[in-house]
């Protein structure tokens, strides 16, 4: 495959991965990549195999997170993918076992976010073999979080789309937001469907810019996305916003020069933890930290920059840790983290033998 440009927000990875026409990659990351003038997919990182550094321009540093293999707390677990079995698969943590609900090597699932009650779980579906996190190519399915029922909601092409993605639930589980690609229009946009996934309404207004990564305030009165200020229709600057799902007015959260993306919110509705592009040009990828921002007094935190590349935060239900992907450097591997928010300190949750993002934490 050909990468031609990149919208968000790891362009000098996919680039980079673009020359080695004689490495053997596979996408495993959610971003949007661009063929022409047509989105043509989200991908996330890469598990390279035989990949080199030499063409950087720093050394990558070695991570030195501790795995840490115990409970992660009292009735505590967390979601997440993995290709651990072969294909890209859903996963849970929970007593201390990690177990696979999705199980067919025809199709790669991903992107589990769990309903707020703890009783379901939305996720994708593509034709495995494919990119990972195939949104051109994608159906919104929900199980329940024993992975039990497994029911298609939104079929590949529905409501005319030519891609989907992005899915969350609403915080009374009667809404699910995501973002979608009309033919007509061009660009994501984001849309609001009922608990069954039916009767689609656009909630996002300005047809020139992508719309991504939405989630629901935590009265469900507002989303809460990354895209483009008004005027710049182009992917360098994104910046958290929330959206008025009655008016459609947006209000700009964060104002810097780098792009912030993945927003999520706190229990108590006061921050949003969020990923930011710092360095583009670090290791020809990007360096990726966290950023904490605080809705009273919108004042922006570096939570967690280091020399790895650290993805999709999101906080659990406790509000005392945050659960995040971080992409190792040096063995082109993702796995999932978590960060203490009273002293910042790190620790791997997942074995280091896979490939695992987009994890999801959760009370039972």
């Amino acid at each position: 495959m050909h990468l031609v440009s990149v919208i968000s927000p790891k362009p000098f990875l996919l680039a980079y991965l673009s020359s080695l026409s004689s490495k053997t990659y596979r996408m495993i990351d959610t971003r949007i990549i661009v063929r022409g003038n047509r989105l043509i997919g989200l991908c996330i990182a890469v598990l390279a195999i035989g990949l080199n550094l030499t063409s950087c321009t720093k050394e990558p540093i070695e991570d030195s997170t501790p795995y840490t293999a115990v409970s992660t707390g009292n009735n505590e677990g967390f979601l997440y993918c993995s290709d651990y079995s072969g294909n890209f698969e859903i996963w849970k943590f929970e007593d201390e076992q990690h177990i696979q609900l999705t199980v067919d090597e025809e199709w790669d699932c991903w992107w589990p976010q769990i309903s707020p009650s703890g009783g379901q779980i939305l996720y994708y579906k593509s034709k495995a073999g494919r990119d990972a996190n195939d949104f051109d190519n994608a159906s919104l399915w929900v199980m329940t979080k024993s992975g039990q029922a497994q029911q298609e909601l939104i079929a590949q092409d529905a409501f005319g789309w030519i891609m989907q993605g992005l899915a969350n639930w609403s915080y009374d589980e009667t809404q699910i937001v995501m973002a979608a690609v009309d033919p007509g229009i061009g660009t994501w946009q984001l849309y609001l469907t009922d608990p069954e996934g039916r009767s689609p309404e656009r909630i996002s207004t300005r047809d020139d810019v992508n719309y991504l990564d939405p989630i629901f305030d935590i009265d469900d009165q507002f989303v809460f996305c990354s895209v483009a200020p008004e005027g710049l229709t182009g992917e360098a600057d994104q910046e958290i916003f929330k959206i008025d799902i009655l008016t459609g007015e947006e209000i700009r959260l964060t104002n810097n020069s780098v792009s912030d993306h993945h927003p999520a919110l706190s229990p108590d509705g006061e921050f949003l933890v969020y990923e930011t592009l710092d360095d583009p040009s670090y290791l020809s990828i990007g360096k990726w930290s966290i950023n904490e921002l605080n809705l009273t007094t919108f004042s922006e935190t570096v939570i967690l920059e280091d020399d790895q590349i650290n993805l999709f935060p999101k906080y659990d239900a406790t509000g005392e840790y945050i659960y995040y992907t971080r992409l190792n450097v040096e063995s082109f591997l993702m796995t999932g983290a978590r960060l203490n928010r009273s002293d910042l300190s790190s620790s791997l949750l997942v074995p280091t033998d896979r490939n695992s993002f987009n994890l999801d934490p959760y009370s039972f």
